[in-house]
């Protein structure tokens, strides 16, 4: 962050780790919003990889830590912000100035405990249909209640989640199953028609008893079977 700054950029820690930290939640990932080109990024630090170059995306490996750095999406912090996936992850943090850039509404939101899209639902969720099973994923695991217009957004769209590609959804799926509450994910997707074209394994009149029997996590004592069912699914998922 100080290097992007004392280079002349503007420097964000944004998403999901502002959400994580006003949660009290240890962070999983570091990203940064900035201005920098991904080739500014390169030259400022000694090891660097593109993960996403040509979308403006750089994973950095500095001090020991990995961080993900974006170029802003739209002309500055403010456009990036409204951008984004949901309103929870739409917060920006400068830690100079020590002030938190809330341009959509995301700390009313997370207060509320509310998942909503950020803007129209309806175009967000069509910039990447994938963040269908992303919403599910994340109010379940954060234990947030999904907006009436947000949720309206998510219905009835199995063709388009299912036109993303296997990979993002298995990724998708898979952290569904292992980050808590996602027996309660599932059944969302069952209520807005996705799960049987998902998971069919799962799926049918007793869903409910189907995911809660393969599905019980955080649970230590969980045996690793356990997940048979789900997991081979999701393999043609």
């Amino acid at each position: 962050m100080e290097r992007l700054r004392g280079a002349g950029f503007a420097a964000y820690f944004a998403g999901g780790c502002v959400r994580d930290e006003l949660l009290g939640r240890t962070p999983k990932d570091w990203d940064i919003a900035t201005d920098a080109a991904p080739e500014d990024v390169a030259r400022l630090f000694a090891r660097t990889v593109p993960v996403g170059a040509q979308f403006g995306i750089v994973r950095v490996i500095h001090d020991g830590e990995e961080l993900e750095v974006a170029r802003f999406r739209g002309d500055g912090p403010e456009a990036d912000a409204r951008g984004r996936d949901f309103t929870v992850n739409a917060m920006l943090y400068d830690p100079v100035a020590d002030e938190l850039l809330d341009v959509v509404g995301g700390r009313e939101d997370l207060a509320a405990r509310v998942l909503r899209a950020t803007g129209d639902a309806e175009a967000r969720f069509g910039e990447d249909w994938l963040r269908v099973l992303r919403a599910a994923r994340l109010a379940a695991e954060l234990e947030l209640a999904i907006a009436p217009g947000t949720w309206a957004a998510m219905v009835g769209r199995a063709a388009e989640v299912m036109a993303t590609s296997p990979e993002r959804r298995r990724d998708e799926i898979e952290k569904m199953l292992t980050r808590g509450h996602g027996a309660v994910a599932l059944r969302w997707l069952a209520d807005i028609g996705l799960l049987a074209h998902l998971l069919p394994e799962v799926a049918g009149d007793g869903v409910e008893d189907d995911v809660d029997n393969c599905v019980d996590t955080p649970n230590p004592d969980q045996e690793d079977g356990d997940l048979d069912l789900v997991g081979d699914a999701c393999d043609n998922c």
